[in-house]
């Protein structure tokens, strides 16, 4: 059963190490990153968000606006002195009005810190690296004068990058770039923040310390939920609504902040319920990339450390304890695991799996639960087969339910008391060798062992070639005195069989006598403290002794008491009255013949 143990805990480690590679509930997985790692931090004030709110949609009017109010926006930033400002809208075409169009690209090319989206279309799935079949950029005067960076987000998925199916809808990484054709398309928080430095005269970090997988995707570590950010209305900055200051070397983002523009929503981490505007999504990426804060997931084989490390001690602490400890103890090593992991993650900026060594243990904890009780079952059913060779299994069976003390002591209870014998015994085992003599009386204990069992008796005790039984005792039994005649009844049947047997093989003649006694006896536990047996002791025994004794071979012999019991089911030859040894009173017997059904 250990050899058992150690097969199954090598299987649920290989197991939930497949879990583990091939990332097969990454739902689990994520959910506990979002609700355990994910904490909000402080906004940079230097990120100004610029809605295209419901407020503005009510002056302007519905989308799509005059291309002069964003000439305008961007003049205005200018003259307020903005270090850089990201337009999270595409102007892929012309609009038809060839002076609001110039004036667009007029004021973007004045500022010259200006960064556009741009927009790549994928097939439905990538299997390698993230490559685009087709590219939309902003019309070619604007694009000459402004920089560009894509704005596409990708929610996570169960394998790869699924373009718009099989995704649980939260933004959790962003794509540093894709390809079209030989072309890398930068990301449009990476192209803000590479302005902004531009602007400001920093040295901007290189782009390769940017931890990211193949599809060029990175984690996100989000800085607030939506609203998190310092948001001003469209229209209210072009009205001068808010303090110049606001604007002096800030990175004003402007885009959707209202339902009726596009569909430009997601859920995040931090708030699931809530979706965030991709404006709000550039806007803590930016913040990221100003930090140098990137968050990396561990490597597989990290986590497959991991996990047997937990594994290893799980199962040793599992297998010590009881099960009430070892949910505590459960309990505090997926605590600790949670601990471990957000210390990792804060401080050395990696995320590691937290579902699946935690329900490695949930389940390791189940299974060695299950092991220990099947392994308790199994070594009762030992115990109780090996005891009930040497003790009735009814008493044990008692005992081991608690239905019966262990105690010395017992108690008067009306029972049946069948004696069986077998006759012309002596005289063989005195010409027959030691060997053999035990091998015959083995056969016939066997069979009165098992007529006994057959018929719900107790087997008492083995008295050298005699064989004692109690019914009603320690089971009750409401007809215990016909089953005991039952009993009788099918000794003498199977033992013509046998001894045909003995007397083809050694030609001697060997049958059974048999006693059958009801009455009062006491029934418990008889002899010492350091051994006892579970027996019944008293007249009634000693008359089904005297009774057997009396018997002549292939002869069953009962009391008056017995025959008062069975008479309308049994067929008996009354045979007068018998004086027995130790009893002054004659009693009265008979000789059982049959049942009748």
């Amino acid at each position: 059963m250990k050899k058992a143990l150690y097969f199954i805990l090598a299987g649920l480690f290989l197991l939930f190490c497949g879990f583990t590679v091939f990332n097969v509930f990454i739902k689990a997985e994520n959910g506990m990153h979002d609700s355990l790692l994910q904490e909000e931090g402080t906004p940079d004030e230097r990120i100004i968000i610029v809605g295209m709110d419901e407020r503005s949609l009510e002056e302007v009017g519905q989308w799509p606006w005059p291309r002069s109010y964003m000439a305008n926006m961007i003049q205005k930033l200018h003259h307020l002195g903005a270090a850089t400002v990201g337009i999270d809208v595409i102007y892929d075409s012309y609009s038809g009005i060839p002076e609001n169009d110039n004036m667009l690209v007029d004021a973007s090319a004045i500022a010259n810190n200006i960064v556009l989206a741009e927009l790549g279309e994928f097939t439905e799935y990538a299997e390698e690296r993230l490559e685009s079949v087709n590219l939309i950029t902003p019309f070619e005067e604007l694009g000459k004068v402004t920089g560009q960076g894509h704005i596409n987000v990708f929610p996570d998925s169960t394998s790869g990058i699924s373009i718009g199916a099989n995704t649980d809808g939260v933004i959790r990484k962003a794509v540093k770039s894709f390809w079209f054709g030989e072309q890398e398309i930068l990301s449009f928080p990476i192209a803000v923040y590479l302005k902004y430095c531009e602007t400001m005269g920093i040295s901007p970090m290189s782009l390769d310390t940017i931890p990211n997988d193949n599809f060029g995707r990175y984690l996100i570590d989000f800085t607030g939920k939506p609203n998190t950010y310092t948001e001003l209305s469209f229209t209210g900055v072009l009205n001068d609504e808010y303090p110049e200051e606001l604007f002096k070397d800030a990175i004003v983002l402007i885009g959707p902040y209202a339902v009726g523009i596009g569909n430009d929503q997601y859920a995040t981490p931090l708030d699931l319920q809530q979706p965030m505007y991709g404006v709000e999504i550039h806007a803590n990426t930016i913040q990221a990339l100003l930090e140098q804060n990137f968050k990396t997931e561990a490597p597989v084989l990290v986590n497959l450390f991991v996990l047997a490390i937990w594994c290893s001690i799980g199962f040793l602490l599992f297998r010590k304890f009881n099960p009430y400890v070892s949910a505590a103890l459960l309990a505090a090593m997926i605590a600790t695991h949670i601990v471990l992991a957000k210390l990792v993650y804060g401080q050395l900026d990696t995320a590691i799996n937290i579902f699946y060594p935690s329900a490695l243990l949930f389940v390791l904890y189940i299974t060695m639960l299950a092991y220990k009780f099947i392994s308790e079952q199994l070594e009762k059913k030992y115990v109780t087969d090996l005891f009930g060779r040497f003790v009735a299994p009814e008493v044990v069976n008692e005992i081991i339910n608690g239905n019966v003390s262990v105690e010395l002591g017992g108690a008067l209870r009306e029972v049946t008391v069948l004696f069986v014998d077998v006759r012309g015994f002596t005289t063989f085992s005195e010409i027959t060798p030691p060997e053999t003599v035990v091998t015959i009386i083995n056969k016939y204990l066997n069979l009165t062992s098992s007529a006994i069992l057959n018929n719900k008796g107790t087997l008492d005790k083995f008295i050298g070639d005699a064989t004692m039984a109690v019914f009603n005792a320690p089971n009750p039994m409401p007809q215990h005195a016909l089953c005991a005649c039952k009993t009788a009844l099918e000794m003498q049947k199977h033992a013509a069989v046998l001894q045909q047997e003995i007397f083809e093989t050694y030609g001697v003649d060997l049958r059974f006598g048999i006693g059958i006694n009801t009455g009062q006896a006491i029934v418990g536990n008889i002899g010492s403290e350091f051994r006892m047996d579970y027996t019944v002791i008293g007249d009634t025994v000693n008359t089904a002794a005297r009774l057997e004794s009396n018997a002549k071979p292939d002869e069953i012999i009962i009391s008056q008491a017995v025959y008062d019991c069975v008479k309308d089911k049994a067929e008996v030859t009354p045979l007068g009255e018998l004086t027995v040894k130790g009893k002054k009173n004659t009693i009265s017997v008979y000789r059982l013949e049959k049942i009748i059904d």
